[in-house]
């Protein structure tokens, strides 16, 4: 589930930016590396410190915002698949870098980018390993990595033999990569 928590926390910042403006967003981000040495993703998760650093600005006026921000994202930061603000079709532009380096990850290993492309619906794991040409165990141990890494999602249940079997399908159904003097940022699309 990490990709999808990192999801939560670019969606945040996104919504965060487009309440404050990238100004105040540096500088909190400035306040919040100087006193408790984080950044903006990690308070988000310790609301307090972001409060704090907010209330250093905005003084009374934060708690306002405080508000605003909470019902817009806060409420929302739960497991990504239960959150509102981000569906199915979104389009979204990745730009932190260790999650853009676990997605290239996963989309540059040709084993694990077959497998991907297996999945044009919820599937088992087993339906995935039996289309896929790789040895089982592999594929088992690959397909188990990208369910940890958040490249496949659980996506309903199937009952075989008695027993209900988790499906999965990709987090993504596009991505597309932009490299510039920036950084690298990527463009995709929620499955």
């Amino acid at each position: 589930m990490q990709i999808y928590q990192q999801l939560v926390y670019q969606a945040s910042i996104d919504t965060i930016t487009s309440i404050l403006g990238k100004r105040t967003v540096s500088k909190l981000e400035s306040d919040l590396n100087k006193i408790w040495r984080t950044d903006l993703k990690y308070a988000i998760q310790d609301f307090d410190q972001f409060h704090e650093a907010l209330r250093r600005q905005y003084g009374p006026a934060s708690d306002r915002l405080v508000d605003e921000i909470r019902k817009k994202v806060l409420a929302e930061a739960t497991p990504f698949n239960e959150i509102q603000s981000i569906q199915s079709g979104d389009e979204l532009k990745l730009q932190d870098e260790e999650l853009v380096k676990k997605i290239l990850f996963g989309y540059g290993d040709a084993d694990l980018r077959q497998l991907l492309q297996l999945w044009e619906h919820p599937l088992l794991c087993v339906d995935a390993i039996e289309k896929s040409n790789l040895p089982q165990t592999s594929a088992y141990r690959k397909i188990n990595a990208m369910i940890k890494d958040g490249l496949l999602i659980q996506d309903g249940e199937k009952t075989v033999e008695g027993r209900k079997v988790p499906m999965y399908r990709p987090t993504f159904s596009k991505v597309q990569v932009d490299f510039s003097q920036k950084g690298t940022t990527l463009l995709v699309q929620v499955a």
